[in-house]
């Protein structure tokens, strides 16, 4: 009796165990759910992150954009939209007064802005998620500074209102301005008058057909070296441009003064070059003017005429010229009477009073 009973719990002991209980597989199921919830929450922070860097890399080279222009003195209004696939704008209302400007960027989500926000730093000095649209405005300063010292030390004027760099130490008289480094009262003409570019945004609504306007100036010459201009006038004009010109330049499709081409320069968010720029840097110092071999460059005259063709451009540089014996050589004050022209069709540099405007002895506008 002994024995059986002990044979019997041995026989249990030894049967051999097949499959998992319900319990055991309902257990390890839980745990590959909890795994498996945790890898695709942590996968889809890592792509809203990798997103929102993308985003904010793409913001700040459109940022770098604007940086440059509102550095350079020049009007970024233009930049408004980038025609980016993030629909990447410039917030020009957040200029004026302001060490910062902003930029928007809509519908990237809330989840995605709020990453970006978290990624701020450098030169995204902030982010600003609207819940409701999922749109961003992200804030740098003007200067692209990365800490807020040197940022304060931006330019705070608004659009259009930044100083040409030629402008930093001329002081002009009461009722002046400074244009291009020459100092001039503007007084708008009594039809579609302006005294400077921003004059003209709302006549260039009706009237600019799509295309950029300026303040055309015109002035008298006086014949006094002490006070070369009088009687300043400005109009509104479009800034219509040549076709079939290469290189990166913009050149204005008429002849117009030299206050003219620096304010249709200006519309098109550029500057008017220089002889420097234009990589002619002698020859021309001793008699403000140089032809053909004589003048210092690094190009051939067919090489600039292929980009621009044959004409004669406005540049900044001033000449100055004694009145009564006509001795004239290269000068440092914008507000001389005489500026230098570039003369492709001849292959040299000369000048001509800044009041010329016709075809006889006026100049294009060449920006850049």
């Amino acid at each position: 009796k002994n024995m059986s009973v002990k044979n019997k719990t041995n026989k249990n002991y030894k049967r051999s165990q097949k499959g998992r209980s319900m319990v055991e597989m309902l257990g390890v199921l839980a745990i590959v759910g909890v795994l498996s919830v945790g890898g695709l929450y942590g996968y889809g922070v890592a792509m809203k992150k990798h997103k929102a860097n993308q985003l904010l890399h793409e913001a700040s080279m459109q940022a770098a954009t604007v940086s440059a222009q509102i550095m350079s003195g020049k009007d970024p209004t233009g930049l408004t939209d980038f025609g980016t696939g993030n629909n990447i704008t410039l917030d020009t209302n957040s200029i004026a007064g302001n060490t910062t400007f902003k930029l928007k960027m809509a519908g990237i989500g809330k989840d995605v802005c709020e990453q970006m926000k978290n990624s701020k730093g450098g030169m995204v000095r902030d982010v600003d998620c609207d819940e409701a649209t999922g749109n961003a405005t992200i804030t740098y300063y003007k200067n692209l500074a990365t800490d807020p010292a040197e940022g304060e030390k931006s330019p705070t004027g608004g659009a259009g209102t930044e100083k040409d760099p030629v402008c930093q130490d001329v002081k002009c008289e009461s009722g002046q301005q400074c244009i291009g480094g020459a100092c001039a009262e503007v007084n708008p003409n009594t039809t579609n008058g302006c005294s400077k570019n921003s004059d003209c945004d709302e006549w260039c609504k009706d009237n600019g057909g799509g295309e950029e306007c300026y303040c055309q100036i015109t002035a008298d010459f006086t014949g006094d070296d002490s006070a070369c201009w009088e009687n300043f006038t400005g109009q509104c004009a479009v800034a219509t441009t040549q076709s079939g010109v290469t290189g990166g330049y913009t050149v204005s499709a008429d002849y117009m003064t030299w206050w003219s081409a620096v304010n249709f320069c200006k519309a098109h968010n550029k500057s008017l070059v220089s002889l420097a720029d234009l990589s002619i840097t002698g020859g021309y110092q001793d008699d403000a003017y140089c032809e053909g071999s004589d003048c210092t460059r690094t190009f051939t005259w067919s090489d600039l005429q292929d980009k621009l063709g044959s004409g004669i451009y406005w540049v900044t540089d001033a000449v100055s010229c004694d009145l009564n014996t006509w001795k004239c050589t290269s000068g440092t004050n914008n507000n001389s009477c005489f500026a230098f022209f570039v003369n492709l069709s001849a292959g040299a540099v000369n000048y001509n009073a800044r009041s010329s405007g016709s075809y006889d002895d006026g100049g294009y506008a060449l920006c850049e």
